[in-house]
């Protein structure tokens, strides 16, 4: 293949759904799954292969399949299943490795993706990474043997069970009495979120939960202000406890309180930091994080760790520091009991211990609330988003935010999982500059 061909971002490969070799396609599908297959295990051992609902993705996960029986490894297709049940699946059985075709909250059409999973279930370290995109130049097919492709879609309801038993031993009457409002997103939780919390106590009021390969993430889900503005309004009207909006692969949740007020993943680390039955030493939050939850944890002596963006990095950052409880302001959210963000957990053990606390969930927002500085962001295409990372605006960057220590910061950063781009956040002290900073920053892209 290609030298140029596209390599793995923030989050798997990800991409337009096209010929080429910059885009998503059956070959790159096909390469993919080879050199999984020649990376992980040996002769007849199992990689999974699941998918979300999207147009392309049956193709993609086929071409997938056919890559990995090529190595000499044997395929368990899983059918669509949410990326966290994927890992889940990989790390509780015989598999060596599990391939998720996703473009996980991506609202484009024309994009799909594809994320890897190790023996472990969790996502893939740099140095992984790297040598799987070696791989995808020099794999060869097994010269003997060629694996079986086999349909399993049982496997999901021991996940189904594992979420519920997160909850404990009472988990059929964790949500009793509670009214949720969820939006699916027409993504790959639709299958099986409504009847998990239904199973759990709860009144479910679902929408967006009828996938038809075209309505993934289209004005819905967690990665759509449109439509978490609708969800707050159902919550309202229904006199609901609270609205759970997942993305296309449930990776990610996003909750609204009793008023339509959304709560991020700052505020989920925030009240599962309250847990006394699993109080943390310390949480993990990215770059992108709020700085007042250092302040706001510091009062009940729990420490604030920042990683760089992605979920594979607050993963990694907690198994360096000891911890296991971290994740992302977009709601990835990491809660130790599997190595990877999972939407559904998350909700689960948030609206437990917000139940359980006797708080409603917009006391929780107000209580995180009096400490958050000032924030502002912008989502900007641009010709060369990578051009962010260049020494002359790094250096520019830096040196604001070494001006204003720990009143103010501003983050400057290509997107991980969308072409040309740009993301800028600033908070506190940085909010009132934020118009003159991203003039320089663009100024000095356009420059280098």
């Amino acid at each position: 293949m290609s030298e140029g061909m596209i390599g793995f971002g923030t989050d798997g490969i990800r991409g337009i759904y096209a010929p080429g070799p910059m885009n998503v396609n059956e070959q790159l599908g096909m390469h993919l799954g080879l050199a999984t297959g020649t990376k992980f295990g040996a002769e007849n051992d199992v990689v999974l292969v699941g998918e979300d609902p999207r147009w392309s993705s049956e193709a993609l996960a086929d071409a997938a399949a056919a890559g990995v029986a090529a190595a000499g490894r044997n395929v368990r297709r899983v059918g669509v299943v949410p990326s966290p049940c994927l890992a889940y699946m990989v790390s509780m059985s015989e598999a060596v490795a599990g391939i998720m075709i996703t473009a996980s909250h991506n609202e484009d059409l024309r994009e799909n993706g594809l994320k890897v999973f190790g023996p472990d279930g969790a996502k893939l370290s740099d140095a992984d990474e790297q040598h799987l995109e070696q791989l995808l130049h020099t794999a060869k097919p097994h010269a003997d043997i060629h694996g079986t492709v086999v349909e399993d879609t049982s496997r999901v309801q021991n996940y189904v069970q594992f979420l519920r038993e997160t909850a404990g031993p009472a988990h059929c009457t964790t949500f009793n009495g509670a009214r949720f409002v969820m939006d699916f997103a027409n993504g790959a939780a639709s299958y099986i979120g409504p009847e998990l919390f239904m199973r759990m106590g709860a009144e479910v009021l679902a929408t967006n939960h009828t996938p038809d390969g075209r309505n993934i993430n289209q004005d819905c889900g967690a990665a759509s202000s449109e439509g978490l503005l609708r969800l707050g309004d159902l919550v309202e009207g229904a006199k609901a406890d609270g609205g759970i909006a997942f993305d296309g692969d449930a990776d990610r949740v996003v909750i609204v309180d009793e008023q339509g007020w959304q709560l991020d993943g700052d505020d989920f680390l925030y009240i599962l930091a309250h847990n006394p039955e699993r109080k943390p030493t310390g949480v993990v939050t990215t770059i992108m994080g709020n700085l007042g939850l250092k302040r706001a944890l510091r009062d009940i002596d729990v420490d604030v760790h920042r990683s760089d963006v992605g979920d594979r990095q607050v993963s990694k950052m907690l198994r360096e520091k000891g911890l296991f409880l971290g994740g992302e302001p977009s709601g990835h959210i990491i809660t130790g009991h599997l190595p990877t963000g999972d939407g559904m957990l998350t909700a689960i053990q948030v609206m437990k211990q917000v139940r359980a606390s006797g708080k409603s969930l917009l006391e929780w927002r107000r209580q995180l609330e009096k400490y958050r500085l000032p924030e502002d962001s912008l989502k900007l295409t641009v010709p060369d988003s990578s051009k962010a990372n260049h020494p002359q605006v790094r250096a520019y960057v830096d040196a604001v935010n070494a001006a204003h220590g720990d009143k103010g910061v501003v983050i400057v950063r290509p997107s991980g999982t969308e072409p040309n781009i740009l993301r800028l956040n600033a908070q506190g002290t940085l909010v009132e500059e934020f118009s003159k900073i991203r003039d320089n920053v663009l100024g000095l892209m356009a420059a280098v």
